[in-house]
């Protein structure tokens, strides 16, 4: 939302409104494959089907429909307004035959919520009105969103949650919890933009918008103020809406925490039974495939297996040391507080010397 007044050249004002925001989509199987059969438009479209391991890919999408409404003119008398908007997502934008009629004939820019038979005559007064139509549209569909994001929430995080205990499982939690981080990042940006630019539109041309010299009938006034107020409070119903997502973002983000500690801990296990099992076998057959032995007994089937062994509880002696073993156990313990106190003795007898 801004206003434009030049203070040079031609003067004329203009009011814009360019408000693109994400609409949720439902769409059936039969009618995704006809679109992918076709030619789909990845740039528009996201899949959201994932938040619901039941919906079938491609059924449940969002998209990012763009509007943009200016208002422009040379006085308050004599101005005029145009909107251009996406339509691949609306096919009913046209005049319908129950649009138009001999009482009433629809304003397609309000979304047949006016009358065109009875137009505003205040620019300011008709700019706020479908400012406030469009804003009140995009908390619908943020509501919707917002409603599936929630009940996937739910139903993921609360009524079952990742154990994590097979790799089936952190399958699972990637291919939900990857694409809701994507989802949840996109729609908080989105929804925090417009909270801001509301602000920033208050601050800087709500002033505008005021009468202080009464030129303005009192009706006119009363709508006016009546629409600022209903424009904050949808803004404010934004603002609850995109931190409802940031604490779903936060606890998303958590669980990719804990999902990269198990599989760090999954990939020591791994490392581990490298370094044990299969690191003595490569090592001890490279020593018994040198011509010249340099071992100190014959080399055979059993000295090999044998040897293999030896190493095998080598170095798995050597990761125990690693992990503090030696130290968890209560004879060490007993001992290092006696290596200590002969130590602190010794000192003493030393210094009394």
């Amino acid at each position: 939302m801004k206003v434009r007044i030049p203070t040079e050249g031609y003067l004329v004002f203009q009011l814009e409104h360019h408000f693109p925001y994400f609409g949720l989509h439902m769409t059936r199987l039969e009618d995704v494959v006809k679109s992918e059969s076709s030619k789909p438009d990845q740039k528009i479209w996201m899949d959201l089907s994932f938040l619901d391991s039941k919906n079938e890919r491609g059924t449940l999408r969002i998209y990012r429909a763009r509007s943009s409404f200016t208002l422009s003119g040379f006085n308050n008398t004599h101005w005029i307004a145009y909107d251009l908007e996406e339509v691949n997502f609306n096919p009913d934008r046209e005049i319908g035959e129950d649009e138009r009629n001999d009482f009433r004939r629809s304003d397609q820019i309000s979304m047949g919520k006016f009358d065109a038979n009875l137009p505003f005559y205040d620019a300011r007064e008709y700019y706020l009105a479908i400012s406030l139509i469009r804003v009140k549209c995009a908390r619908k569909e943020a509501q919707r969103i917002v409603g599936q994001i929630e009940a996937s929430f739910m139903h993921h995080m609360t009524s079952c949650p990742f154990s994590a205990g097979s790799a089936s499982e952190q399958s699972a939690i990637s291919k939900w919890n990857e694409p809701m981080l994507e989802l949840l990042s996109m729609l908080i940006q989105d929804l925090r933009g417009k909270v801001n630019c509301w602000n920033s539109f208050k601050s800087k041309d709500l002033d505008y918008f005021s009468d202080p010299d009464e030129t303005l009938l009192p009706r006119v006034i009363a709508h006016i103020e009546r629409t600022i107020n209903e424009l904050d409070d949808v803004y404010e119903d934004l603002r609850v809406y995109e931190k409802t997502l940031s604490y779903f973002q936060e606890a998303c983000e958590k669980l990719a925490n804990r999902l990269e500690y198990r599989l760090s801990l999954q990939g020591g296990k791994i490392g581990e039974f490298t370094i044990v099992v299969i690191s003595p076998v490569v090592i001890v057959s490279s020593i018994f495939a040198i011509p010249t032995s340099v071992l100190p007994y014959e080399q055979s089937f059993l000295s090999l297996f044998l040897s293999v062994g030896a190493v095998m509880m080598l170095l798995w002696f050597l990761l125990l040391l690693k992990e503090g073993w030696l130290s968890q156990q209560a004879w060490w313990q007993s001992l290092s507080r006696r290596v200590w106190t002969l130590r602190r003795q010794s000192k003493r007898a030393e210094t009394n010397k």
